[in-house]
């Protein structure tokens, strides 16, 4: 996808990506005129509604940004409303993680939103708001604020639509956006973030452009909580299967972690027993993974479990970013209904 393989296999595999992406292209751009123009009517929900979503497939930090919208309107009783992956025991693992990071606060998933919603109000009349969890391509739905997301390390999906590249969508997508949020913005070389601001507003130079970094703040091992200086000179093994792996690699490396090796499985990976079998013969003093991760891992049953500690993330924003996209979001969403 990155166009750094060279030959003639990696030529003719991006040919055939090629071809591909153009009628898939096509079909989002013609939906998307649908309902930008109004042939295609998106269903208002009875209250408020926030979107956060990104144009890129792959991790980009939505769980910890919805957590923290939630939290900060909690007085308006919102729901998160989720589209819902590989589960444990029927229950997604964003949605599990969600709900123990979140206690009081409903979390559906559901891939149609709507119903979805509806079963949010049944499940709690007082529901104030809700908040779409990837909902950025999901259009059956009116949104008052659309969040789109936008990783630092990998801005663009190599400026292509899938399968040639990461784009969920083209471009123009991004027009829709109330406001940007590029996430990971520590982890951005020198002068990179211009660059992302400047396409940006090549597309959207209405939309406000806001920094946040997701930063690993410490590690629990079972249920003890650790400082990352407790793992500094521990010869570590990460393993994880999550949207954007390296970037929780480098997030290690800046802690001043001796990550000795790594392997990394399919995003929502069902992980197995013969898995923590293989990862057991690792020559490290301990395995790191993330809380998705440790979510399923948790559902097995091998020695190894007490030697794994998994990643507490955070969110921070640079300067008064915080301060002025919460404010965005809470005018928009005091708006009446249209």
């Amino acid at each position: 996808m990155s166009g750094q393989r060279r030959g003639i296999g990696a030529t003719l595999a991006r040919g055939a990506a090629r071809a591909a992406e153009l009628p898939y292209a096509a079909a989002m751009t013609i939906r998307n005129y649908f309902y930008d123009h109004g042939i295609l009517r998106a269903l208002r929900l009875a209250r408020p509604v926030i979107s956060v979503g990104n144009i890129t497939t792959g991790g980009t930090g939505k769980t910890p940004v919805v957590q923290w919208l939630a939290e900060n309107l909690q007085e308006m009783q919102p729901a998160v409303l989720m589209r819902g992956y590989k589960s444990v025991d029927q229950i997604s693992d964003e949605q599990y993680l969600l709900r123990e990071q979140l206690p009081g606060i409903t979390v559906i998933a559901n891939p149609n939103r709507i119903r979805g919603a509806a079963a949010a109000l049944a499940q709690k009349a007082d529901t104030g708001l809700f908040i779409l969890d990837d909902g950025m391509q999901h259009r059956k739905v009116a949104r008052d604020f659309e969040l789109v997301l936008i990783d630092a390390t990998n801005p663009f999906g190599f400026a292509h639509v899938l399968p040639r590249g990461l784009l969920r969508e083209p471009f123009g997508g991004l027009a829709r956006a109330n406001a940007f949020l590029i996430t990971r913005s520590d982890l951005a070389g020198p002068g990179e973030l211009d660059v992302i601001r400047s396409e940006l507003n090549r597309h959207n130079p209405k939309a406000p452009i806001f920094c946040a970094n997701h930063y690993i703040s410490g590690f629990r091992c079972g249920e003890e909580s650790a400082m990352p200086a407790a793992l500094t000179g521990k010869r570590a093994f990460l393993f994880c299967g999550v949207g954007n792996p390296e970037s929780v690699k480098s997030q290690l490396v800046l802690l001043g972690l001796n990550i000795i090796g790594s392997r990394f499985f399919p995003d929502h990976y069902n992980y197995r027993v013969a898995d923590l079998e293989e990862l057991a013969h690792e020559k490290a003093d301990t395995l790191i993974t993330t809380e998705k991760d440790w979510i399923k891992i948790s559902q097995l049953s091998h020695a190894i479990l007490q030697k794994i500690y998994r990643t507490e993330l955070s969110l921070s924003f640079s300067d008064s970013d915080e301060q002025k996209l919460e404010s965005l979001v809470r005018l928009s969403i005091a708006r009446p209904a249209r």
